[in-house]
């Protein structure tokens, strides 16, 4: 968790050692050790996936403390920009903006099973909950929407880079620092175009698309799958004869002007069997010859879920257990994997159906979040999201033997 100590924009920049992060992490770890065991919590309560140092050590170690642990979040879904009839939502709004899943843990994410729990505890206490019936707008909309999405007009935002260097001239150490970080995504971006190449035409590869990082959908979402270096040669060593990988950078990696690792592109560029995708290249031919799209996390797995195209997935969403998607945590689940993409595995539609419904049934109306300026927006009501939250909250409390209940 420790790569979420830098600020992207501008008020923290943290330039520490290996040593200090470690004894930073077993500070965080001592502290909120004994918070909790002093201040007798019993619940803990996380808004969104815990991806911050303070906040994931505490899901941690309440766990080893047998204390009850419940998130409230949302999951990325499809590119809200592109998709704007999707769900009936307004154009720069997440589809899943009003409405949030449930899990006990990291583990729960795609499983669902603390949110069964509570329906079920609710259905007997005859507690009725206000659930998603609007999941299945994602396969009815246009799945050809990734024409229009293209990497190119996102490959650099000057507003932000003045903004961020404005804001430190007062202070010429973090200027300094700031400015050393514009230069390095400029230079990154020419060591990607230097390492880029086009597609080779009626080629057999798997797309891999980068998540923005840091960012809680590779960590901790991908737990040792943060580390992307790590994905793409486990890729390259199981893939079939004859097949490549195609590497994809997130928009926001330069857009957002946080430069990856000093090396990455060469680094990448070394591991066989593998190519890099033009920052102009669009998304839609990056998709348009794709055998599959491999990903930690992120809307990218929706997107060609939608278009048809097996996902690899190395990280927990809620696409987990969807058709056409492999949950990989071994070279052996790769394996397997490439043997059933091989021989072109069938999905009838009818277990597309069954994997909606079934989401659905775990996908509670609410906004965890700031209310939208919208006039009339889908279920982003005070009253729905409050009465959902508070039965919740009271089926969780029963079902873990609260003293409050």
């Amino acid at each position: 968790m420790m790569d979420h100590l830098v600020d992207p924009y501008t008020n923290c920049i943290f330039h520490v050692s290996y040593e200090e992060r470690r004894q930073m992490f077993l500070r965080h770890c001592s502290f909120w050790s004994g918070y909790l065991s002093k201040r007798g919590v019993t619940h803990c309560v996380f808004f969104g996936v815990p991806h911050e140092v303070y906040d994931f050590v505490i899901l941690n170690i309440a766990q080893l403390l047998d204390i009850p642990t419940i998130i409230l979040h949302k999951e990325k879904t499809f590119n809200a920009e592109s998709q704007e009839t999707l769900s009936r939502r307004s154009p720069g709004t997440s589809y899943f903006h009003s409405e949030f899943f449930v899990s006990e843990n990291l583990a729960d994410i795609g499983s669902w099973n603390l949110a069964k729990e509570i329906k079920e505890t609710g259905n007997l206490m005859g507690i009725n909950f206000v659930c998603s019936s609007h999941l299945s707008d994602l396969m009815s909309g246009n799945k050809n929407s990734a024409e229009k999405l293209s990497v190119s007009s996102r490959q650099f935002n000057f507003a932000l880079a003045r903004k961020v260097l404005i804001a430190r001239l007062k202070e010429p150490v973090n200027f300094l620092l700031v400015l050393g970080r514009i230069i390095r995504v400029f230079n990154q971006r020419r060591s990607h175009s230097i390492f880029s190449e086009k597609e080779r035409s009626n080629q057999n590869f798997v797309l891999y698309c980068l998540p923005y990082q840091p960012e809680e959908s590779s960590s901790p979402r991908g737990g040792i799958f943060t580390e992307q270096l790590l994905v793409l040669k486990m890729l390259s060593e199981s893939l079939p004869v004859g097949w490549s990988i195609r590497v994809r950078e997130h928009p926001d990696q330069y857009w957002r002007l946080q430069p990856r690792a000093t090396g990455f592109w060469s680094e990448v560029a070394r591991i066989p069997k593998v190519s890099v995708a033009p920052l102009s290249e669009p998304l839609c031919d990056s998709y348009r010859n794709a055998r599959a799209v491999a990903l930690v996390a992120g809307s990218s797995a929706v997107e060609a879920w939608i278009q048809g195209i097996p996902v690899l997935l190395f990280g927990k969403m809620f696409l987990r257990f969807a058709p056409r998607v492999f949950q990989i945590e071994t070279i052996n689940d790769l394996k397997v994997a490439f043997l059933n993409i091989e021989r072109g595995i069938v999905i009838k539609n009818s277990e597309i159906d069954k994997f909606i419904s079934w989401s659905e049934l775990y996908t509670f109306v609410g906004c965890l979040g700031k209310l939208p300026k919208v006039k009339n927006f889908p279920f982003s009501t005070v009253a729905t999201t409050t009465d959902n939250l508070e039965s919740i909250l009271i089926c969780w409390f029963k079902l873990r033997n609260s003293k409050f209940e």
